[in-house]
């Protein structure tokens, strides 16, 4: 039987009033709250270093891309001085020609990776000269060492072209990656990389019917 003094307590201590279990039912729901903020901190967590890995495997496959290029325009500097010899013979008075040649092909040897891109455009527009010189000279369009040559770097010109399409299609991805969210929240230290652009002067493909 509830005295007066026990009736008084209660109204006078509001705790006293509750259900003694209602303590635990709250820690519980703290508890789960607990549990549910540290695993989307932890979601949030692996998706931020997925994507942050993603851009850093972009970036990474834009440089693996341009070393392909270099592989290809290496296999046709290799092949430049076989050339340059054989159209010699029959045009010694173009020397300017060979000379820039030559030249064009050392600096692009001992340049930097970032100038590499701009030299082998000019590469290119020398060497085209050097083909033309088959349209002036006619026992040198007939050399068949001269024609082998010109289809070898040719093709050679066809790999270096694929290879440059793949190179720049990774940079406008990694480009377009760090303009994005939420990539562009986790780029940190990444920079956007640079297209390869041809010379406007050589636009034209020279003209390697022999």
């Amino acid at each position: 039987m509830t005295s007066a003094t026990d009736r008084f307590r209660r109204r006078s201590d509001p705790l006293a009033a509750t259900d003694p279990g209602a303590g635990g039912g709250m820690g519980s729901a703290l508890l789960w709250i607990s549990l549910v903020v540290l695993l989307l901190a932890a979601g949030l967590s692996y998706s931020g270093i997925r994507l942050r890995n993603e851009l850093v495997g972009l970036d990474v496959a834009v440089d693996t891309q341009w070393k392909q290029v270099e592989n290809q325009l290496e296999r046709q500097h290799d092949l430049l001085p076989k050339l340059a010899a054989v159209a010699r013979r029959y045009a010694a008075h173009e020397a300017g020609v060979f000379e820039k040649l030559a030249a064009a092909r050392a600096a692009y040897a001992g340049a930097s990776s970032d100038a590499k891109p701009r030299l082998a455009g000019e590469v290119d527009g020398v060497l085209a000269n050097v083909l033309a010189l088959a349209e002036s000279y006619p026992d040198l369009k007939a050399d068949g060492q001269f024609r082998d040559l010109s289809y070898e770097i040719a093709g050679s010109q066809n790999r270096i072209a694929l290879e440059r399409q793949r190179y720049n299609e990774i940079v406008g991805l990694l480009n377009a990656r760090l303009r994005q969210i939420p990539w562009s929240l986790l780029a940190g230290d990444l920079e956007g990389a640079a297209f390869y652009e041809a010379p406007r002067e050589q636009l034209a493909d020279p003209d390697l019917e022999l």
